[in-house]
């Protein structure tokens, strides 16, 4: 639930995902991309230390770029390990 919280509250971002087509605009990579809007912490964050291009396309589409959610895969991750360890219990023999 933490990475999930995390992304929610905008203090963890994400990894870059887009790329630039041949007009100039920005693709994402992946349908589930993120794009943090103005008044964000993490549209405030990037914003602050971004430069030359990646400074101009955040000023050009008012928002992030589009950011891979590295945290809900991770949290997606966590849920499957706990299913499997959950559908092993049963398995586990006792001592004696």
């Amino acid at each position: 639930m933490g990475r999930i919280g995390c992304v929610a509250g905008g203090c963890c971002f994400g990894y870059p995902a887009y790329h630039i087509d041949h007009i100039g605009h920005v693709i994402a990579d992946t349908p589930f991309a993120l794009w943090f809007p103005p008044g964000s912490i993490a549209y405030g964050s990037l914003y602050s230390q971004a430069s030359g291009e990646t400074l101009e396309l955040m000023q050009k589409l008012g928002t992030t770029l589009p950011l891979f959610p590295v945290q809900l895969v991770e949290a997606l991750g966590n849920i499957l390990i706990f299913l499997i360890l959950i559908l092993l219990t049963p398995m586990k023999r006792a001592h004696g």
